[in-house]
């Protein structure tokens, strides 16, 4: 008899420990999920930003991407302009932009255009 009670405390640590592992694998494979759309949205707006310089005029200004492999998930990036004022680096001038990425929202981004393919001059 003690040995099956004995039996039956460690089956109960053993599936408790499986569970505990089965939940944090499955957060942070949905963590990773949600990271790689960032990444990816961040990549096509940095990627986009070697083509020109979006116009913000003083304030800043988003486009949403199609991100993933079927490219039905959808994230915002946005330039904002950190200086009005050009930095002079060697033989160019450059705008201080920041780049931001992060997950569209149905109706509160329906204004935000789609990104375009380059900025061009």
């Amino acid at each position: 008899m003690m040995f099956l009670l004995l039996v039956l405390i460690m089956w109960m640590g053993v599936t408790r420990q499986m569970g505990t592992n089965l939940r944090l694998e499955k957060h942070l494979q949905a963590q990773q999920s949600y990271y790689d759309g960032s990444v990816r949205a961040l990549s096509w707006g940095l990627t986009l930003s070697e083509t020109g310089y979006p116009y913000t005029g003083y304030s800043s200004k988003s486009y949403w991407v199609p991100v993933g492999e079927d490219g039905l998930e959808k994230f915002v990036i946005t330039y904002r302009r950190k200086s009005p004022y050009m930095t002079f680096f060697p033989f160019r001038m450059l705008y201080n932009y920041e780049v931001t990425a992060r997950p569209f929202v149905a109706g509160a981004d329906d204004g935000v255009q789609r990104a375009p393919n380059t900025f061009g001059s």
